[in-house]
């Protein structure tokens, strides 16, 4: 079964369009979930990220963020506390995301909630018809 996970803004953008490779989390996802994970992007922005991305990592973030919607899906791949990402977090859990990405052409509307959850065949149905492409990096 497929999850769906919420991410603030411009983390989620970033899983997408970034090469983020690492999503930084206190806890491991239950049942020891591997496979592919949605990613929905918050309304919450995270401020100093923005600022982090622009300054630090010279990113062209767009303007403005889409929020409140599903952006597309990646591999999670496994989640570990020692990775040498440069996007991995100290006292973090890692989330190590794959290279394998489909991005929608036009971010579906969806509302988010906490923790890693279900994403139903329903919906599964309605992201392939968004999906843009696939992406390998």
């Amino acid at each position: 079964m497929t999850k769906i996970l919420t991410v603030q803004q411009p983390w989620a953008w970033l899983i997408m369009h970034g090469g983020k490779n690492v999503e930084n989390r206190s806890w491991r996802p239950a049942g020891g979930y591997r496979g592919e994970l949605v990613i929905h992007a918050g309304k919450t922005i995270d401020d100093a990220g923005v600022e982090s991305a622009e300054a630090d990592m010279r990113i062209e973030l767009p303007n403005p963020m889409p929020r409140g919607v599903i952006l597309g899906s990646v591999d999670l791949v496994d989640v570990v506390q020692d990775s040498d990402s440069e996007w991995a977090e100290s006292g973090q859990w890692h989330w190590l995301l794959g290279t394998n990405l489909t991005i929608l052409d036009k971010p579906m509307p969806w509302i988010g909630k906490l923790s890693l959850r279900e994403f139903t065949e329903t919906w599964r149905m309605i992201l392939e018809d968004h999906a843009s492409h696939d992406v390998f990096l």
